[in-house]
């Protein structure tokens, strides 16, 4: 025999309009608790009329970072693991505390950034960011009272959890978030892995799409640009990933305003400019997605530089180990070589500057080597890492057009046979 319910005693609640939109990504059985309540009605909804503003007193979106971060919106980095998007995060965020184009992207607005990453310790992550500030050159000043940094190790960061019957937003650490996100004028927070900001299955696209628009909704109260990192699919060797091989569900990448994803470098472009024992330093930024912006099909590069902290030996019962400092790969501004920007006047002047000087070497580690020769007729950096792998593409590429050579001659300082070198076509090798 079933119950009878008499509705003149149940607690029905009505909800204010606004208040759902505030918190459109809970359930209503949630709200029910919340209110302390048997039903919730949600309020009807009422279509609105267009109001008509002109397109000139339209205010602007206000970007902070290149064209990825925006206050307001949500924007995601995908990448597999190992690649550098932690360390990129780490750097970027210093970019835009400090106001300065550590990787020579614009920062339109220096603001205050807070770091919640929830896989590495606090002492980790002192590391990878006082690596950041020996290599970029900041100061203790620059940073003080704008850079913010939680370790998820000793502070969790769970804004959802998922049971058999529903998936439910945890209130009280969303409001905890938005607290502090006001508190210290955070202008961007970065939040590193998604993955690790959730208690729900990453395959559950109704569960995702319930915790990214969460995250959209304290971007868009705070008025803080969110940055989520977030793992790539094994993709079984297929190449450079996608944001569409994003881990989990597609809601994740639906709900960012814009996207981008990380990739090493690859062993045929590495070929091209003779990087292939070092090609994991370069890395790859691609645009996935530009909802506010229009999209890049050129991409970007990063390189890791090893930095050593330098910092004092531990006690240890391993005397080597003892013995060794610790390094951090630290994000600097790179650009891959365009040997198509060489100009007429810049090729004569190569050409030049190596005919009548030499002999050349082939191989970049020698002193006289051809590359040291473009790189003075070009008047380019010697110790510019970007510099000499422009000379190493120029050199290849003028090999495979016909302008330079190799040839086979005795080292003079070795006296060793047959070691290559480097010249102009129709020039004799010196004698």
């Amino acid at each position: 025999m079933s119950a009878t319910i008499d509705p003149s005693k149940l607690n029905v609640v009505k909800l204010d309009p606004r208040l759902v939109a505030k918190n459109m990504s809970d359930s209503f059985a949630g709200l029910s608790r919340a209110f302390g309540a048997d039903i919730v009605q949600a309020p009807e909804l009422v279509a609105e009329p267009f109001t008509w503003t002109h397109w000139s007193t339209l205010p602007k979106r206000k970007w902070i970072y290149d064209k990825f971060l925006i206050r307001g919106y949500v924007s995601l980095t995908v990448a597999t693991g190992g690649v550098g998007k932690s360390v990129l995060s780490i750097v970027e965020a210093l970019s835009i505390a400090t106001g300065r184009a550590l990787l020579d992207k614009p920062v339109y607005e220096r603001t205050n950034t807070w770091i919640f990453n929830l896989e590495d310790s606090k002492e980790e992550l002192a590391k990878r960011i006082m690596g950041a500030c020996k290599r970029h050159g900041i100061t203790r000043e620059e940073i003080d009272g704008r850079f913010f940094v939680n370790s998820g190790l000793d502070t969790p960061l769970v804004i959802a959890q998922q049971t058999k019957a529903e998936t439910m937003i945890i209130a009280p650490v969303v409001e905890s978030i938005i607290a502090q996100i006001k508190a210290n004028q955070i202008g961007v927070l970065v939040v590193d892995p998604f993955v690790s900001s959730h208690q729900v299955s990453e395959n559950d696209n109704g569960a995702i799409d319930l915790v990214a628009k969460k995250w959209a909704a304290i971007a868009n109260e705070t008025k803080c640009a969110i940055h989520l990192i977030h793992h790539s699919r094994k993709t079984a060797g297929k190449g450079d990933v996608d944001v569409e091989d994003a881990r989990g569900a597609s809601a994740l990448l639906a709900t960012a305003r814009a996207a981008r994803v990380l990739n090493t470098m690859s062993t045929t472009e590495a070929e091209k400019l003779n990087l292939v024992e070092t090609r994991f330093q370069y890395v790859k930024m691609s645009d996935g997605k530009a909802n506010l912006a229009p999209m890049s099909g050129k991409a970007d590069w990063f390189m890791l530089d090893g930095v050593n902290l330098d910092n004092p030996a531990n006690n240890t019962c391993n005397q080597l180990a003892s013995l060794e400092t610790d390094w951090v790969g630290v994000p600097i501004a790179w650009t891959w070589p365009e040997t198509q920007n060489v100009g007429d006047d810049d090729k004569s002047a190569i050409l030049e500057h190596l005919a009548q000087n030499g002999p050349w070497k082939a191989h970049h580690s020698a002193e006289n080597w051809a590359g040291v020769g473009v790189l003075d007729a070009l008047g380019l950096d010697h110790d510019d890492k970007a510099a000499k792998a422009r000379a190493k593409a120029i050199l290849k590429d003028f090999i495979n057009s016909g302008y330079l050579e190799e040839y086979r001659d005795t080292c003079k300082e070795t006296r060793k046979p047959n070691k290559p070198f480097i010249r102009v076509v129709d020039h004799a090798p010196p004698q």
